[in-house]
């Protein structure tokens, strides 16, 4: 080695599993409940990463970053494209992320914490629908038009939306925000209204109890009359 030559190396532990897109590529798929709970790991390393100081961000998560341990833990992997939010020199090198996993700030060096979260939509909804997201994009849009691909609850389907939302000012800004979401109950079912034959019968039975109030009222009269 030359005296005076630095150099860097990254260290990385090996992690025994299957990453998601490889269980993906063998024929599994996910349900509702098992999406999310990988969005509950997955933003509990998010809510550590991110409340570093300065907040750590992946950059680049997608399916085959995140990799399942045979204890079934979830793991975040490949950190090679992360950085934290300082700006050294006054600037910040742009990294290229994964197309439709990596939202339109990342691609300008705009990175913050909700960049992750966009990540984390599109991984969600490539793991319910078993399509990439930039096959979900709706047409002339950045947005991705997963609806259709997918079925899940409305609840879960406003917090993919939200995740997903292509202007940071509108998307979820932390991954507490998420949980508190994810973990919020539903809303009560509204009422059904009643159908035209339970209305009809409502009817004919209120007809039928008037009807025999009347007669007693009737019988009662001739009774004091006398006639009876």
């Amino acid at each position: 080695m030359r005296p005076g030559l630095v150099l860097f190396c990254l260290v990385l532990e090996f992690i025994e599993g299957r990453t998601l897109k490889q269980l993906l590529g063998e024929g599994e798929r996910f349900s509702e409940a098992e999406a999310a709970a990988v969005a509950r790991d997955v933003l509990a390393i998010l809510t550590y990463l991110h409340g570093l100081s300065p907040p750590v961000i992946h950059r680049d998560i997608k399916p085959s970053n995140l990799m399942r341990r045979p204890d079934g833990r979830l793991v975040l992997i490949d950190f090679d494209l992360v950085r934290d939010v300082l700006r050294p020199d006054g600037g910040s090198t742009v990294a290229a992320g994964t197309p439709g996993y990596a939202p339109l700030e990342q691609f300008i060096g705009e990175a913050v914490p909700a960049t992750d979260l966009y990540a984390l939509g599109a991984t969600l909804t490539a793991l319910l629908s078993r399509k990439e997201p930039l096959d979900l994009r709706a047409p002339g849009s950045q947005s991705i038009d997963f609806g259709r691909h997918v079925n899940v609850a409305p609840a879960f389907a406003a917090v993919l939306e939200k995740m997903l939302e292509p202007d940071t000012a509108n998307r979820y800004r932390t991954a507490q925000e998420v949980l508190d979401d994810l973990d919020r109950p539903p809303p009560p079912p509204e009422p059904t209204p009643p159908r035209a034959d339970d209305r009809a019968g409502e009817t004919a039975g209120a007809q039928d109890a008037r009807d025999r109030s009347r007669n007693y009222y009737r019988a009662a009269l001739a009774v004091l009359a006398g006639v009876v």
